[in-house]
């Protein structure tokens, strides 16, 4: 959650609220390890155990479950500070691989009798399910296609930011993950690749995400992919593992 991207003085409010908040625990627990501890433990015992327990509580209130029952708790951080995405999507893939293979055969001879600019609005729909685990320290998302045809790909999100933009009064989703193929059946597709993602979040819709995305899959052979990306939810915020 501390990703977040914020252009409003909100989330500085609320960032040094938590900073305060920790260093107001991490004092509490050395007082009172020093008052319970300090003749048997010794000054350097009683700041290590300060620290080790300042660190097991930043550890369970920076867990997605504890992000969870706190979101739920107080509703309004979702518009204050960062919407909630922990839970189950429902990805929508629309990409323009279908163009690219149109005119690839077109160019090798393959399919001499279409024209490369037939049907330039045809797109190549993918659907899957988007795992996401969202902390106050970082995102996790997990995605799996639908069908476990050939060629397609699972992905695991490696970067990721939440960005609020003060001009549109939306929130903005951005990742980059690594897609695996397991089985590649074109002479000109790879084992792995990488993309991004820009998806918009609407204030009054928070389950709904839609935006763009693309790749460099096959960038060598200059078919990369991109297009259209859009996430549902379809499991409620729920606790994350």
């Amino acid at each position: 959650m501390l990703t977040v991207i914020q252009k409003d003085k909100l989330v500085y409010v609320v960032l040094a609220a938590l900073a305060l908040g920790f260093a107001a625990w991490a004092l509490f627990t050395y007082l009172v390890l020093i008052a319970l501890f300090q003749e048997s433990w010794g000054w350097a015992s009683v700041a290590l155990g300060s620290i080790s327990l300042t660190g097991i509580f930043l550890a369970a209130l920076g867990h997605p479950r504890t992000v969870n029952w706190l979101w739920r708790k107080i509703p309004a951080l979702n518009w204050w500070l960062a919407p909630n995405l922990n839970g189950e999507f429902q990805l929508e893939t629309s990409s323009n691989w279908s163009i690219q293979k149109r005119m690839l055969d077109c160019i090798e001879g393959r399919d001499e009798q279409t024209n490369a600019a037939q049907d330039t609005n045809e797109l190549l729909t993918v659907t899957g399910r988007l795992t996401i685990k969202l902390g106050l320290f970082g995102i996790e998302a997990h995605y799996l296609p639908d069908t476990q045809e050939a060629s397609r790909s699972e992905s695991f999100v490696v970067a990721a930011a939440l960005e609020s933009r003060r001009r549109d009064g939306c929130f903005w989703f951005h990742y980059v993950y690594e897609g695996r193929v397991p089985d590649p059946i074109v002479a000109t597709d790879h084992d792995s690749y990488y993309g991004s993602a820009s998806l918009r979040i609407a204030r009054d819709s928070l389950d709904s995400l839609a935006g763009y995305y693309w790749t460099n899959r096959s960038w060598r052979e200059g078919i990369n992919t991109a297009g259209k990306a859009q996430l549902r939810r379809i499991a409620p915020q729920q606790a994350a593992g």
